[in-house]
């Protein structure tokens, strides 16, 4: 357990080694290792766990009687997912979790984090600070995905995902976290259709990519292209 006190996440700041250390205690943190594919959750289990990221990569997902998914997000190293779930006291958890590579993630008891306890008081507001810190850049991660499924085409939310995620970099090449059958799903298109769009885009000479790693080429080419504003 002693490698789980070197976790380094945006919920423990303002907090030094030994603080975090009792905190993590406090809160029963247990560290679990998930092979890729495997679940952490599922839709419907009982909302008992916020997770962090310590190693790999995880994936949020809705999926429907039928069958059908969307990845809602991926999360890596040093993100936090179900936070929401907590703060707003639900009962079952209303997406899954998955693994989308071998990954480590420690599990913390989110009755622990939202409620106060004797053992915990001293560090409970800046724990609480930070943990509506984390939520509120999420929302604003949200509003972008929202822009990107809500464009009418494959086309659109296509270049629309590939240019945000390049403007967070600050540079004109990206590498994504998706295989294309996950790409599909988060982008919530047909894989096929995504298909033919990236070899569209890159004999128009819009893009160039190799396997998951993509460049934009021509940007007066891509300022053409209607439906990309936000």
């Amino acid at each position: 357990m002693k490698k789980m006190y070197e976790i380094k996440s945006p919920l423990f700041q303002g907090m030094n080694t030994c603080e975090i250390s009792s905190v993590l205690q406090c809160l029963n943190a247990s560290k679990k290792n998930y092979s890729k594919y495997s679940y952490i959750w599922y839709a419907g289990d009982k909302a008992d766990y916020i997770g962090i990221v310590i190693s790999g990569q995880v994936n949020i997902i809705k999926e429907d009687i039928l069958g059908n998914r969307i990845i809602i997000a991926n999360l890596s190293q040093p993100q936090m997912f179900g936070e929401a779930f907590s703060i707003s006291k639900a009962d079952v958890y209303p997406v899954s979790v998955q693994a989308a590579t071998d990954s480590v993630v420690v599990l913390l008891r989110s009755e622990k984090l939202t409620s106060t306890c004797k053992n915990l008081c001293k560090f409970h507001k800046t724990l609480i600070d930070n943990m509506l810190g984390i939520i509120a850049k999420k929302n604003i991660k949200l509003n972008n995905r929202i822009n990107c499924i809500t464009k009418k085409t494959t086309k659109q939310k296509l270049l629309f995902y590939l240019t945000t995620e390049m403007q967070i970099n600050e540079k004109y090449e990206v590498d994504i976290p998706f295989s294309r059958e996950e790409l599909a799903d988060y982008l919530g298109v047909n894989r096929s259709a995504l298909s033919r769009e990236l070899s569209s885009l890159k004999k128009d000479g819009i893009i160039t990519f190799n396997k998951n790693s993509f460049k934009l080429v021509d940007i007066q080419k891509l300022q053409k292209i209607k439906g990309l504003e936000s």
